[in-house]
């Protein structure tokens, strides 16, 4: 049989407008598609931390499914200004967004005081939406010193203002180094807030595996390092959500994607009705002392690491926004407080009319009792122990 051209126009057309279909259907689905690399733990100032960065930075830059990269603390070994300054060289050479928050091995032995990951990260919170999920970050101290990881209060204060301002049936991704367990201090700040809205997933490092975990019904999982450890070559996590199904599929750079080790069905969640009991400090050694009474409280918006110092009218008390505040002694109202340029960890001394207070910003502060500033002087680091007054 001979079919001539005319015949065979509405049969192009109606082929035409089938593949253009697929291609739209197609292409929506790709909309709905978030998939992001999940990397941890990269350690820069270990002996292979640079090189494993630099080579899942290349592999990245070499796929073009992947939307953006969510980098989950401990960037470095020892928090030095040399490794931080080049973690954040190496991670400028993604061709991709991406959104860092620190661990405690970026805190814990500081040499700023904890200032430099701020300066060269230019935060230590994250806030930005992707394919319909709100994600979150935040630190996760701690305040030096070796001291438990506890995310710092004027990170709590900015994740209870950021909460507040999300409408509730928005699904929320929480980012954090550690996973959010008694492990972390403050574990609970954070987790009562994220249940008041629609938290759906929490994701961390820390612990330098893979693995699936569950926080208070909150479905979460745990990134490996990039460090190579005992393998020729580190590793990290490709996470792809397609209709709220959540896969995690680990990347070798330049070698192979295994095959998908944990999937979770991502759900809209309502905790307020919920009646499962979780477990939370107990304050019961207070019952036990009656006699033992707060006179008052006072609630800073950023954490006190430090002792107090007082005289007869005023309690003075630092703090991580460094700030040296002065209380009054009677009822805790906040008298003055000063500002300086790093946070502070020393406690404050006092005598006769000079307050003195020793700031991360590299100056050691003599301010009056009543708030001003008399004199400062400058060292070459971070100043970190307490002042000690030589006489009145």
């Amino acid at each position: 049989r001979i079919v001539s051209l005319q015949s065979m126009h509405p049969m192009i057309n109606k082929l035409l407008l089938a593949l253009l279909f697929i291609c739209v259907v197609t292409e929506l689905a790709g909309q709905n598609t978030l998939r992001f690399v999940h990397l941890s733990d990269t350690h820069i100032g270990s002996s292979t931390g640079a090189d494993d960065l630099r080579r899942t930075v290349k592999d990245i830059n070499e796929n073009s499914s992947i939307q953006f990269v969510v980098i989950t603390g401990d960037i470095t070994e020892f928090g030095s200004d040399e490794e931080i300054k080049l973690a954040k060289q190496i991670l400028d050479s993604l061709n991709k967004p991406w959104h860092i928050i620190p661990g405690n091995h970026d805190s814990n032995w500081s040499e700023s005081g904890s200032n430099t990951f701020k300066r060269i990260f230019g935060n230590e919170t994250f806030a930005f939406n992707a394919g319909g999920y709100l994600f979150l970050g935040t630190h996760s101290g701690p305040n030096m010193r070796m001291s438990p990881g506890q995310i710092p209060r004027e990170n709590i204060v900015w994740l209870d203002s950021v909460v507040k301002a999300t409408d509730d049936k928005t699904p929320i991704i929480f980012a954090n180094h550690y996973p959010q367990d008694s492990g972390l201090n403050n574990w609970y700040e954070a987790i009562d807030r994220l249940k008041t809205k629609n938290i759906q997933l929490i994701i961390c490092g820390h612990g330098h595996a893979n693995r699936q975990m569950n926080f208070e019904g909150i479905p979460a999982v745990m990134g490996r390092s990039n460090l190579r450890a005992k393998a020729e070559i580190g590793g990290y996590n490709i996470v792809t959500i397609d209709n709220k199904v959540v896969t995690y599929t680990e990347r070798t750079p330049g070698i192979e994607t295994k095959p998908v080790w944990t999937t979770l069905t991502l759900t809209d969640k309502d905790f307020k009705s919920d009646t499962t009991p979780s477990y939370r400090p107990s304050f019961v050694a207070n019952a036990e002392y009656p006699e033992v009474k707060a006179k008052w409280t006072y609630q800073d918006n950023s954490d006190i690491g430090s002792g107090t110092a007082f005289n007869k009218k005023l309690v003075f008390v630092t703090n991580t926004s460094g700030e040296v505040v002065a209380l009054n002694r009677k009822n805790g109202n906040p008298k003055w407080k000063y500002k300086t340029n790093g946070k502070i960890y020393a406690m404050p001394a006092v005598a006769g009319k000079v307050v003195v207070a020793a700031s991360s910003d590299n100056f050691i502060y003599g301010l009056t009792t009543r708030g001003k500033l008399i004199w400062k002087v400058e060292a070459s680091k971070a100043v970190l122990g307490n002042p000690l007054i030589d006489k009145d």
